[in-house]
């Protein structure tokens, strides 16, 4: 096996995991695995346990401590975009632009959201669902499929 990769102690390192993964599947299966193997699993298993479950509005448990959701606002109680809507406006893709939106149609704003136990609730963590998560919650509200998760706040 090659030498294990170093890395800072605050920073994700692929190439660590994929050491780590490979070690331990040697040890366990007396094989070795490469990684665009483990890629593929990888891939495979996001789509499987994490966009599937998160289009119909499943909550998806990472760990005892850390799970992925979808919240639903309702949009009344938003009180940001309220301001904007009665200014004319709307947030949209990272802009402030003219409103073209219909309340009666939008009646929540969803938010895919990331807890965890292992910190104190006043501190906010910083989670930007990757695309294909976002993509997945929208192609579920389209369809219907999508089960409404009021949070209330």
């Amino acid at each position: 096996m090659k030498k294990k990769p170093t890395y800072k102690r605050n920073m994700l390192s692929v190439p660590r995991i994929h050491y780590c993964i490979k070690r331990h599947y040697k040890t366990k299966f007396k094989e070795k695995i490469t990684t665009p193997a483990i890629n593929k699993i990888w891939r495979d298993y996001i789509e499987e346990e994490f966009i599937k479950t998160l289009e119909v509005g499943g909550v998806v448990n990472i760990d005892d401590n850390s799970r992925v959701w979808v919240k639903a606002i309702p949009s009344i109680k938003k009180k940001n975009m309220m301001a904007l809507l009665n200014k004319g406006l709307m947030y949209k893709n990272g802009r402030i632009v003219e409103a073209n939106m219909n309340l009666s149609t939008s009646d929540y704003v969803y938010d895919i959201t990331f807890e965890t136990r292992r910190y104190k609730h006043k501190t906010k963590l910083f989670f930007q669902p990757h695309r294909d998560l976002s993509k997945a919650v929208r192609e579920g509200i389209l369809k219907g499929k999508l089960i409404t998760r009021e949070y209330v706040n």
